[in-house]
């Protein structure tokens, strides 16, 4: 009878036992939903953070990318522009220096710059001085039209006084004349 009794008292300590236990189990096992859940929410704002820095870099990616083409299409057409230009100052200045670069095989961009300067720097000069012999010739034309003018206007002047002279004498003569054809003077000279 005592392990009845035994077994009647352990019996609801046992199921009791059980049921704590299973409700241990319940809350620890929530309590670790719980937290699992706040790390997967903790997790997802994270994802989002970097899928925003993700795009960000992709974004600043394409830009760089833009740029760099932009910038490529630019230097080759300013390496074309420089083609076109050291052409026309091969064409154009034929010296034994742009024959021996043209008949080189290897020459370096720096050469064919420096040479293409050298050029054009030449032809800048040369037009400077092209553009300083014309405003001497005019400056001297137009120092020689200046002194023409001047003797133009003396001349003038020294007509202008003679003919008022031949004015004064013209009419100083028909005054005369007058005298002569009228009666009086004529009586008196009888």
């Amino acid at each position: 009878m005592k392990k009845l009794l035994l077994l009647l008292f352990f019996i609801p300590s046992l199921n009791y036992a059980a049921f704590t236990s299973n409700e241990n189990q319940r809350l620890l096992v929530e309590k670790q939903i719980q937290k699992t859940e706040i790390s997967i929410s903790n997790l997802s704002l994270k994802m989002e953070n970097t899928k925003k820095i993700i795009f960000e870099e992709k974004e600043k990616i394409n830009q760089l990318t833009q740029e760099e083409t932009a910038l490529k299409v630019k230097l080759q057409k300013e390496k074309e522009a420089l083609n076109q230009q050291l052409l026309l100052a091969y064409r154009i200045k034929e010296t034994p220096l742009l024959q021996t670069l043209l008949t080189q095989k290897a020459v370096s961009e720096d050469e064919k710059i420096r040479v293409y300067l050298t050029h054009l720097n030449q032809a800048q000069l040369t037009l400077a001085q092209q553009m300083m012999k014309t405003i001497n010739l005019l400056e001297k034309t137009n120092q020689t039209l200046l002194t023409h003018q001047s003797s133009l206007e003396k001349i003038y002047q020294n007509q202008k006084m003679e003919k008022e002279g031949l004015e004064l004498a013209l009419q100083k003569r028909k005054g005369l004349l007058c005298n002569l054809h009228s009666p009086e003077t004529s009586t008196k000279r009888a």
